[in-house]
């Protein structure tokens, strides 16, 4: 079974996906499955919160589970239970959810090397351009989306070039 030890001492962990899915530290994932199988290589999330306001009596939001130290989050469908999505933050400020964080390893998306300092001008012509800042890739098995972002500098203001701002895999 595998363990957060990488992610423990600060190693981001490995990431790949291609026709036939996601790849996290060699374990495959190609569909939506439990939170207990993303445990078995991220270990425990660091926190877990409810999405959205108060849901109706009965029901309950989409779940959260954020693994801070890895910049990493996971979404879980209130109905289902299961993991619907796997999302890498690179830029804290602009991300959904509170995350201690940013991700700091490299996504190889179909050979394609995503990692924090991969500007807007690199993915066009790999990835489609769904919106300005958006952009996506479908394979077998998951669907990518990727936003970009100016990042702050130290006296506020924000740089002209959009890097990699998140990274979402959803199945």
């Amino acid at each position: 079974m595998k363990t957060t030890e990488a992610i423990g001492s600060g190693a981001p962990p490995i990431v790949s996906v291609s026709n036939e899915g996601l790849i996290i530290n060699d374990v495959m994932f190609n569909r939506k499955v439990p939170l207990s199988k993303f445990r078995e290589v991220l270990g425990v999330p660091t926190q877990s919160i409810s999405a959205g306001g108060s849901p109706p009596v009965g029901f309950r939001n989409n779940q959260v589970h954020i693994f801070d130290e890895a910049g990493v989050y996971l979404t879980e469908h209130h109905a289902s239970h299961l993991i619907e999505s796997v999302n890498f933050t690179f830029i804290r400020s602009e991300s959904l959810f509170p995350i201690r964080c940013a991700y700091l390893g490299t996504l190889e998306i179909c050979d394609f090397r995503l990692h924090a300092d991969v500007n807007e001008k690199q993915l066009l012509g790999f990835f489609h351009r769904d919106l300005p800042g958006r952009y996506s890739l479908s394979t077998d098995k998951c669907w990518v989306s990727i936003v970009v972002a100016a990042r702050q500098q130290v006296g506020g203001r924000k740089t002209k070039a959009r890097r990699i701002a998140s990274v979402g895999i959803s199945f």
